[in-house]
């Protein structure tokens, strides 16, 4: 759903009704339920401060009048994805004091949902909430991509040992077909983001392939910890795309081959390599990037 000219005339024009006129009761319940229907849509678009200013001042109206069309938890979850989203991405940069007041006017949303928002993304381990001190944006450390690369590790090597057969065939071979016929041409290599995705995909496809559900939990936390990784030290080399290319491809081979032991080996090797590559990048970039990057 999109916000279109006709949609948003069409709430202007119900704003317009409920402000002017004075309605019965059972008849502005009618005329309510209408509405909802429409607003509940449109809710899935709600993804810009603006957007959800607009909406925000719409609802405010509607309030006066004893109507509130925008349930609570919508708002929360609106909060949350926005604040997740610009720490991931490194716009709250690690180490940032965020100020409710800051949020609030940004997001265009009251203190409750904010509030809500960074009790989860403490939990998630995003930020840092200390009595009398504030908020902050939780810091990255050598020691987290230590420790994130040697639990994936673990983890990684496990499931393929263990829970290997249970990748589905057709997915593998799709993958072995991609990784097989790379080029320095692709899109793969043109854009990064793109590359990310299908490494990602990639990962959680083995990581899936295990039924334990508290290790998709555990790996969905260090999942968003690589992400920010990823957007401060910037993009990668061709050649260390390349060289992830090359170690997709021994990974999904033996796979193909049933041969567990040596595709748990191979991810041992993907994963230090790939280390190395986020160590290289951290201090190839210190001397430039305003994020603190702590030993």
């Amino acid at each position: 759903m999109f916000i279109t000219k006709k949609s948003i005339c069409f709430h202007d024009s119900f704003c317009y009704f409920v402000h002017f006129h004075i309605f019965s009761a059972p008849f502005l319940h009618i005329l309510t339920n209408v509405f909802e229907s429409r607003v509940k849509k449109m809710y899935t678009i709600l993804a810009t401060p603006g957007t959800m200013c607009y909406y925000r001042s719409i609802n405010s109206l509607y309030i006066r009048k004893g109507i509130d069309l925008m349930p609570k938890t919508n708002l929360k979850t609106l909060a949350y994805n926005a604040i997740r989203k610009k720490i991931i991405t490194c716009e709250y940069a690690p180490g940032m004091f965020l100020s409710e007041e800051l949020l609030t006017d940004e997001l265009g949303l009251s203190r409750t949902p904010v509030r809500d928002a960074l009790s989860r993304l403490e939990q998630e381990g995003l930020v840092e909430i200390k009595p009398k001190r504030g908020v902050t944006v939780s810091p990255l450390s050598i020691n987290d991509v230590n420790m994130i690369f040697e639990v994936r590790t673990i983890y990684e090597t496990y499931i393929l040992r263990n829970y290997g057969p249970l990748i589905p065939e057709k997915q593998l071979a799709r993958f072995y077909d991609i990784f097989l016929h790379q080029n320095a041409d692709s899109e793969y290599f043109q854009n990064n983001d793109y590359f990310y995705e299908l490494d990602s995909e990639f990962h959680l496809m083995i990581v899936h392939s295990c039924p334990n559900v508290y290790l998709h939990k555990n790996y969905a936390l260090m999942q968003t910890q690589n992400e920010r990784f990823r957007h401060m030290t910037g993009n990668q080399s061709n050649h260390r795309l390349e060289a992830t290319f090359r170690e997709h491809l021994d990974i999904t081979l033996a796979c193909l081959q049933k041969d567990w032991t040596t595709a748990a080996d191979k991810m041992a090797y993907h994963l230090e390599q790939s280390k190395k590559s986020t160590f290289q990048l951290i201090f190839g970039d210190a001397a430039g990037t305003p994020f603190r990057i702590l030993g």
